[in-house]
């Protein structure tokens, strides 16, 4: 203990004797780390996986959005194959618009492609039919926006997709 405390002295002793004081100067801090760039999300590819990503971002507009753009139109059928919750299903329809509208034709062009991928799965036969009233209400809603969307864009195969749209049976 005595050895410390007197080295501890002289260390002091020293330094404030000094004509230079810089030594009693904190010590140099380590540079701070960057912040690493945060995990890409897993992509969905199972129902399961889609029903777990949904429940955590309801609620949250801006989590269900970015869910919504992690979905790929090919992988829909593969993830919609089996049995679905129509919560689910039409949660991610109702989406489509806030996530893909305002973001640049081509993202315009993929909510399309999503919404008749998701319309043209297995699960959507039987979700459809579950539908209560106010969900089928906000869902035509919601393709009505992408329609209108896809009618005011100027890109290849707008017009295509503003028809088949147009042609979409949802019930």
């Amino acid at each position: 203990f005595f050895r410390t405390q007197r080295r501890r002295f002289c260390v002091f002793a020293s330094c404030w004797h000094a004509p230079n004081r810089s030594a009693l100067a904190k010590p140099e801090s380590k540079p701070k780390p960057k912040p690493k760039a945060k995990a890409k999300a897993p992509p969905i590819k199972t129902g399961y996986d889609l029903e777990v990503a949904f429940r955590d971002a309801q609620g949250d507009a801006a989590a269900l959005a970015r869910l919504v753009r992690r979905l790929k139109p090919t992988a829909v059928p593969k993830i919609l194959r089996a049995s679905a919750e129509p919560d689910v299903i039409f949660g991610v329809i109702n989406a489509l618009p806030q996530a893909f509208l305002g973001k640049g034709d081509a993202k315009l062009a993929r909510a399309a492609e999503l919404l008749l991928a998701i319309v043209g799965a297995n699960a959507y036969g039987m979700a459809k039919l579950l539908a209560a009233e106010d969900v089928r209400a906000e869902t035509e809603a919601s393709v009505a926006a992408l329609a209108e969307a896809l009618d005011a864009a100027a890109f290849d195969g707008s017009v295509a997709l503003a028809a088949q749209l147009a042609d979409l049976q949802l019930w």
